[in-house]
């Protein structure tokens, strides 16, 4: 795919890193029902599920060298720009799920009395600048991000560890097991870093080796640090804040420095921008594939369009957003695209290879 330029493997982890825990800062702990408390300790499980994902993505990059299109168009060429529309479309749709987060997220934390397209053109004029510069410039944003990010997470916790109170977490023990299960299908539902990954590996200089591991042990220890403060702190109240790292960070104090909220925001909205402006890149890259030149402008900036309608219309309803259903439709789709559809690949194209070193044989 016609990535701009290629990134190290440094810059493709803060990447990831940034859009995955940017999710994980605003994760609502009555999303999909109440859990007790047991975000954290879901947290740790989610860690082996992670790194087998990542690792068979690995794998599949290892066994073909290729990005996902490229494996499939050495089957076929239809079947090449089927699977890089279908990525285009998903990356689309990840898009217009975390703008409506951004929207969401500042209409109830800000009480601003806003048109209700403010927000959201607020984030997409700027993230389809970024996705315009191209991967190389996001990836070094999100260095920068990746540092400010942990710098105003750590300065968050430490200053609410005296409000900590063990009585508040629940030990494992306690934990209920399909509750448990459910939370581990939520983080898996907004993991789509999963398919970037796939697509950025064969642009991405380096060894990687050891991305799938520190991918997942970074993102399963944030997870687990902005988790475990939040119910250490507020216990069981949690599921009654919309946003509870948000909360956590309007009641840390750390000397003169009171109401952390600001700091928190900041960074969020930094990280969702990166996010955003990845995921339209990587749309537009998996586009090229499928459609000519002449025409990709224009849908581009109809899929840009959609991209803001949709996001605008998910965040209409924050019932909706935290719904079941979307947790399950996003499931299923980041399933199908990082597991299944690849798993599907591989052994089409064993299939395919068998068969024309057959015909080789035979002439």
């Amino acid at each position: 795919m016609n990535l701009k330029k290629e990134i190290g493997t440094g810059q493709l982890f803060c990447l990831l890193i940034v859009c995955r825990l940017s999710v994980a800062l605003t994760f609502p702990f009555d999303s999909v029902g109440s859990f007790n408390n047991q975000e954290w300790f879901a947290a740790v499980l989610f860690f082996p599920i992670l790194l087998s994902v990542m690792s068979f993505l690995l794998f599949f990059y290892n066994k073909t060298g290729l990005c996902p299109a490229d494996a499939a168009a050495k089957t076929s060429p239809f079947f090449g720009k089927a699977v890089s529309l279908v990525f285009s479309v998903f990356f689309l749709l990840s898009a217009a799920v975390n703008l409506s987060r951004f929207n969401i997220f500042m209409t109830s934390t800000t009480g601003a009395d806003q048109s209700p397209l403010f927000f959201p053109l607020l984030l997409i004029i700027p993230s389809v600048y970024a996705a315009y510069k191209g991967i190389e410039a996001i990836s070094r944003t999100a260095c920068i991000i990746l540092v400010i990010g942990l710098v105003s997470a750590a300065v968050i916790i430490l200053a609410v560890i005296p409000k900590f109170d063990m009585l508040n977490v629940l030990p494992p023990r306690s934990s209920d097991r399909k509750n448990v299960a459910r939370l581990l299908m939520t983080y898996f539902s907004g993991t789509s870093e999963g398919a970037a990954f796939a697509v950025m590996l064969p642009k991405a200089r380096g060894k990687k080796r050891f991305l799938p591991a520190a991918f997942s042990a970074a993102v399963a220890f944030g997870m687990f640090a902005i988790f475990f403060s939040v119910s250490a702190v507020f216990g069981e109240l949690a599921e009654f804040e919309n946003f509870p790292f948000f909360a956590l960070a309007d009641i840390a104090e750390l000397g003169e420095l009171k109401r952390l909220s600001a700091l928190h925001a900041s960074t969020w909205i930094l990280g969702l921008y990166v996010k955003c402006g990845l995921f339209l890149q990587l749309s537009r890259s998996c586009a090229e594939r499928v459609f000519e030149k002449s025409v990709l402008k224009p849908l581009s900036a109809v899929g840009i369009a959609a991209v803001f309608v949709l996001g605008t219309l998910m965040s209409s309803n924050y019932r909706y957003a935290k719904s079941p259903i979307y947790s399950v439709f996003l499931f299923i789709s980041v399933a199908l695209l990082t597991v299944v559809l690849l798993a599907v690949l591989l052994l089409t194209q064993k299939k395919t290879e068998k068969f024309r070193s057959k015909e080789g044989v035979k002439n």
